[in-house]
C-alpha cells in the first residue's frame, strides 16, 4: 500500500525527502524554499524552550536540546525557508519557519484530510516555536517542537549546521563526508528529474503508452519502489559512476604516458636523423678530398 508521503514525494522528488520516525510515522522535508542564514545566526543564542507567550519576539536563531543526561546537548539551527509536511492524529499539517525583519516567525497550516496539501482549512503564526499551533490544537501537545520539525534526525541537524557554517565558519565541527554526500544526492535528484521529463516527452512524441529504453520498460504512471529499494538504486548508481570515474582516470594516465613516450620516441628519431646527416656530410667531405 502506497503511503501518503510516498505519493507526495513522487510529485517532486527533487525537493522532497522523507524523515522516518521510530514509531513508523514520517515527515516530508521540502527544500524548494531557499534556506536563509541571517545575522542572528552568527551567535549561538537559543529560544527559551518554555515560553508561553506567542508574540514574544526573541533575537535568536537556535533551539538548544539536551539529548539525554548522558549525551551532549546540541544546537539545532532554525533557518527561514525550512519546511515540513506531516500527518498528525490523522490530519495533515504544514510547518514552516519564516522571517519578519530581524526575528523568526513560525507559520503553520492545517489541511484536515487533504493529503495533497492544497486547500488550507486554518493557519496561523507566532514568534514562539509554534505556540499558536499548540493553542489551536491542544491534542498536539504530545509532539515536541524538535520532533515536529524532524530534528530527531542527527543527519538532518548536521546538514543544517553545515549550511550556516558556510556563512559563519567554525561555529560547528562539520562532517565533510556527510556534506559531500548530501550535495551529491541533490545533484542526482536534479539529474533524475531532467531524465524523467525527457522520457515523458519521448513517450508523447512517439504516441505510445509503452516504451523500452536501455532494456527498461517505460510505462504511463509511476513505478512504486520502497524506500529501501530507492536507496539501493542510488548506491548502485553511485558505484557505477565511481567505477566509470576510476576507469577514466586510468585511461587519462595511460594517454599521458603514451604522449610522453611518443615525445621521447620523436626525440630519438630526430637524434638518429641528425647523426645520419652528420655521417653523410663527413663522407661527402672525404670524397671531395
Amino acid at each position: 500500500m502506497i503511503q501518503w508521503y510516498q505519493e507526495f514525494i513522487a510529485a517532486d522528488i527533487v525537493h522532497r525527502s522523507t524523515i522516518l520516525c521510530d514509531n513508523g510515522t514520517a515527515l516530508v522535508l521540502d527544500t524548494s524554499f531557499s534556506l536563509q542564514v541571517l545575522e542572528l545566526h552568527q551567535k549561538l543564542v537559543a529560544f527559551p524552550a518554555r515560553s508561553k507567550k506567542e508574540n514574544l519576539k526573541v533575537y535568536a536563531g537556535y533551539y538548544y536540546r539536551q539529548k539525554s543526561k548522558t549525551n551532549n546537548a546540541e544546537w539545532i539551527l532554525l533557518l527561514p525557508g525550512y519546511t515540513i509536511y506531516t500527518k498528525l492524529n490523522n490530519h495533515y499539517f504544514q510547518l514552516k519557519i519564516n522571517t519578519n525583519t530581524h526575528f523568526l516567525v513560525f507559520w503553520w497550516a492545517y489541511y484536515k484530510n487533504d493529503k495533497t496539501f492544497t486547500h488550507i482549512i486554518n493557519s496561523g503564526q507566532d514568534f514562539s516555536l509554534f505556540k499558536s499551533l499548540y493553542t489551536n490544537y491542544p491534542e498536539l501537545k504530545n509532539y515536541s517542537f524538535p520532533w515536529l520539525l524532524g530534528f530527531f534526525d542527527s543527519n538532518n541537524v548536521a546538514i543544517l549546521q553545515s549550511t550556516v557554517n558556510e556563512i559563519y565558519p567554525n561555529l560547528f565541527s562539520i562532517n565533510s563526508d556527510l556534506k559531500i554526500a548530501y550535495k551529491n544526492e541533490q545533484t542526482l535528484k536534479r539529474s533524475l528529474k531532467r531524465k524523467a521529463i525527457e522520457l515523458e516527452q519521448n513517450k508523447e512524441n512517439e504516441n505510445s503508452n509503452l516504451q523500452i529504453k536501455n532494456r527498461v520498460i517505460i510505462i504511463n504512471g509511476r513505478k512504486t519502489l520502497s524506500s529501501q529499494y530507492k536507496q539501493a538504486l542510488i548506491v548502485k548508481y553511485n558505484e557505477k559512476v565511481e567505477q566509470i570515474y576510476n576507469k577514466n582516470r586510468v585511461i587519462s594516465r595511460l594517454e599521458k604516458k603514451l604522449t610522453q613516450l611518443q615525445t621521447k620516441l620523436n626525440s630519438i628519431d630526430s637524434s638518429t636523423d641528425l647523426v645520419q646527416f652528420e655521417d653523410k656530410n663527413n663522407n661527402d667531405t672525404l670524397e671531395l678530398k
